[in-house]
């Protein structure tokens, strides 16, 4: 059987992981995810439910030597609630929920990566 010689070309699936079809797949991603952290959440309304903020554009990869700068579209979900760290991991007795974590996980089969920062987020 012959060889196949494969050449990625790297500028067309950097525009691949840029295009607007994939920005509006991330964007519809999210808001399922968003949908299923509201139902997984342990009351149906509050500051808590209120607080998810959702965004979606394309994040630029941190320049490494020798290496081209990773650019692709995103989804955010993050939840600006003062307790939304509580909520998912429980405090002081309080049983953890865990809605983001399990809302993300129905939806991804392991190639989603989180990102933690102040507040609580899931980025993909």
């Amino acid at each position: 059987m012959p060889r196949t010689n494969f050449e990625a070309d790297v500028r067309g699936i950097g525009d691949m992981l840029t295009a607007d079809y994939m920005r509006e797949a991330m964007r519809v991603r999210i808001k399922a995810v968003e949908g299923l952290a509201i139902a997984n959440s342990p009351v149906d309304e509050g500051d808590y439910v209120a607080s998810f903020e959702t965004d979606t554009g394309i994040q630029r990869g941190r320049p490494q030597p020798g290496v081209p700068v990773n650019r692709r579209a995103y989804g955010e979900l993050t939840n600006v609630s003062d307790h939304a760290i509580h909520v998912e991991y429980g405090q002081n007795g309080v049983r953890k929920s865990a809605p983001m974590r399990k809302a993300l996980r129905s939806l991804t089969t392991g190639f989603a990566r989180s990102t933690y920062r102040d507040e609580w987020v899931h980025r993909w």
